[in-house]
């Protein structure tokens, strides 16, 4: 039975779907899963801007506490403005299932000590009910510190990566620009010789 795929968005990145007429000898590895990512992202549709704008948006909202709606509110962003909605859905990545719990912890001290509104159950304690109680009773106050915490370090997060996804995007694009131009005189000229055998 074929694997579970990845969410709509990204398994435009993540699969080949022209792959799926060939055997499959070897599983990919994740290396290989992240470099056949990486260079689907570099060739990317849309303009350079409009991609970087994209990630740096996707990043932004990942590091909002919102997990579970990251993807949902990137897109709405990235379409209200006109930016990339596929670079979006791929910078939320930036917190996942791995990741999130060495990020939230940062966050949230972040917010913490900016607010300093909420303050978290003795950790001993929390497999108490009394514990659990407490902690829904201050999960709004929670919220807030990692809001707060998201937004500090989300800004300067986005802009990095904004101009990390600008510079490398356009590199690649004047890396293959030659290439791309000698394709198309070559086609033009196939066509040429076509028309005049007939």
């Amino acid at each position: 039975m074929p694997g579970a795929r990845p969410p709509p968005l990204l398994h435009l990145l993540l699969h080949d779907d022209h792959m799926d007429d060939k055997p499959n000898l070897e599983k990919p590895t994740i290396g290989d899963r992240l470099k056949r990512a990486y260079h689907r992202f570099l060739k990317m549709r849309g303009e350079p801007r409009e991609i970087a704008f994209g990630m740096a948006v996707g990043v932004m909202v990942g590091m909002s506490p919102f997990m579970g709606f990251h993807t949902l509110i990137a897109v709405f962003f990235a379409a209200v403005f006109k930016w990339n909605k596929l670079a979006a859905a791929l910078g939320v990545q930036i917190t996942n299932v791995f990741t999130a719990p060495l990020i939230y912890p940062v966050v949230y001290m972040v917010g913490h000590a900016i607010l300093g509104i909420s303050a978290l159950p003795n950790p001993e304690a929390y497999l108490s009910m009394e514990a659990v109680v407490e902690l829904i009773q201050r999960s709004p106050l929670i919220l807030a510190d990692l809001t707060v915490g998201g937004i500090v370090l989300g800004i300067p997060l986005s802009i990095i990566t904004y101009w990390i996804t600008l510079k490398t995007v356009e590199n690649y694009r004047k890396k293959i620009k030659p290439k791309l131009t000698k394709r198309r005189k070559s086609s033009r000229s196939r066509k040429k010789k076509k028309r005049k055998r007939s």
